[in-house]
């Protein structure tokens, strides 16, 4: 890497379950050309999976700021679990320190959110914090 190539970093924004990527529109400006904030839920069907998916959209080139809230942070974890040499940083909003995906619970919101809509999700998920 040369000296000034170091600091062009790619910014990863994960976001919040039940949320999307939207959460993020207003830091997508922070560093225009250099963020990805990308939508978990299209990258397949587990934590593992959408680290590696997320993963392959940044060039392995780039050292990656992962920015993660909740479930986004969660899949940060394993995003450094599974390629700690490409993460520079990750930043943790209201995420458990330990990987934990609890996949039970998330497959349940998941379906909930098919069926029911975000609303009724967000009450279920607003009683379980």
């Amino acid at each position: 890497m040369g000296p000034l190539r170091q600091y062009f970093m790619r910014l990863t924004f994960l976001h919040a379950f039940p949320l999307n990527a939207s959460m993020w529109k207003q830091q997508e400006s922070i560093a225009p050309g250099r963020t990805t904030c990308p939508n978990l839920y299209r990258l397949g069907a587990s934590l593992e999976g959408w680290a590696a998916s997320v993963l392959a959209l940044v060039s392995p080139k780039e050292p990656i700021v992962v920015i993660g809230s909740f479930m986004g942070g969660s899949c940060a974890i394993e995003m450094a679990r599974q390629a700690p040499n490409r993460i520079a940083a990750l930043v943790l909003v209201g995420t458990k320190a330990g990987h934990r995906p609890e996949p039970e619970l998330r497959d349940a919101y998941i379906q909930s959110l098919r069926s029911n809509g975000i609303n009724e999700v967000w009450l279920e998920v607003r009683n379980h914090l």
